[in-house]
């Protein structure tokens, strides 16, 4: 998975201690310059880890931190980045092909809060790879990549203007897609999910499109006992994910 196009030609900023210091281990993106706020106890930190790596290196003050990512928490470092690198299908096609594993395909995520929580989640999960609609959707921001807490910087994202292709393709090289539902489907406890899973996800309130549900193979729901009858998308998808983790690693253990 090496070829990746990116989402303009614009310097970007990324802030925060995990999303700057992913982006250099991932080693995916273009750094500019690395800044930190003279004083600071991440100063030398940073410093030590950037070491031998060629980056571009300065400490501003406070007020110039300030400036640059606006009322963020910055955590004193930010850096100035190359385009977040978007992966196309044809780059991770054959990846997917050869083995199973976990997909997300996000419908209209528009909180960037959310979109960050589900990709740290998704890695943390060992997703394979992260589908966005590229319409009435959050991209990968800065905030989506400091909510994130870096995970952002380790997995392949494909911004797709059309959502139903990309599941047929996932479709065409094995994959199972169930579509995530709050009232609908089949309890995810219940269901026998393994091989090649892509998990249809829509945003809160609308949840997953008419076109993108009809896409699906099985409609599954994450039973609830308490008062509120579902989990934000953030949760939802977690518990998603930790469920296909937890029968992958309990088969292993049994052998099966």
């Amino acid at each position: 998975m090496t070829r990746k196009h990116n989402s303009g030609s614009r310097a970007q900023v990324v802030y925060g201690i995990h999303p700057v210091l992913e982006t250099v281990k991932a080693g995916r993106r273009k750094i500019y310059e690395v800044l930190t706020v003279e004083g600071s106890s991440i100063q030398k930190n940073s410093r030590d880890l950037l070491t031998g790596k060629n980056i571009q290196y300065r400490s501003i003050s406070v007020s110039d931190m300030n400036s640059l990512c606006g009322p963020a928490q910055h955590q004193g470092i930010a850096a100035r980045v190359g385009p977040f690198p978007y992966f196309d299908m044809e780059d991770i096609e054959d990846d997917l092909s050869r083995q199973d594993g976990v997909v997300l395909v996000l419908d209209e995520i528009q909180d960037p809060g959310n979109l960050g929580g589900i990709l740290r989640s998704a890695e943390c999960f060992g997703v394979k790879a992260v589908f966005l609609s590229r319409d009435r959707s959050v991209g990968i921001t800065a905030v989506v990549e400091k909510a994130s807490a870096g995970a952002s910087a380790h997995l392949p994202v494909c911004l797709v203007g059309n959502l139903a292709r990309s599941i047929d393709q996932l479709k065409n090289i094995g994959f199972w897609i169930y579509g995530s539902h709050c009232e609908e489907g089949v309890n995810i406890f219940d269901v026998d999910i393994r091989g090649k899973i892509a998990f249809a996800i829509g945003s809160e309130g609308k949840g997953v499109r008419r076109l993108t549900r009809d896409k699906c193979d099985v409609l599954v729901n994450i039973p609830t006992c308490g008062k509120i009858q579902s989990l934000n998308v953030t949760s939802a998808a977690t518990v998603l994910l930790a469920e296909v983790y937890r029968r992958s690693i309990s088969g292993a253990s049994s052998g099966s």
